[in-house]
């Protein structure tokens, strides 16, 4: 079969990925965002952060579901186009205004 499907070991390899990994990359990639925009990162990562680790949460759940049980070459592939999407959405977020009293001073000319 195509298609190696392992319950177990897919659930264990998904919970890993959202606990350990998951929550430091989300939050390095939203301080080197803020820093690249010359605006302080801590507020970026105390509002965004839970909404980016929710979307990762449902996303990369459903897509390691499928990237864990797929042969290497066919997933490299597979992962690739998963990358980029989740890529653009967390650039979105990212990109998304704080709130009121910190966006005008984000967009604010040095």
């Amino acid at each position: 079969m195509w298609l190696r499907y392992n319950v177990r070991s897919t659930f264990v390899k998904v919970a890993l990925d959202q606990t350990l990994i998951a929550p430091p990359f989300l939050c390095a990639f939203l301080t080197y965002s803020a820093l690249a925009e010359g605006s302080a990162p801590a507020p970026r990562v105390r509002e965004q952060l839970p909404v980016l680790w929710v979307d990762s949460l449902w996303f990369w759940s459903l897509a390691h579901c499928v990237t864990f049980n797929l042969p290497v070459p066919v997933r490299v592939l597979w992962q690739d186009f998963a990358r980029i999407y989740f890529g653009s959405l967390m650039s979105l977020r990212a990109n998304t205004p704080l709130a009121k009293g910190d966006e005008l001073r984000r967009h604010k000319p040095k």
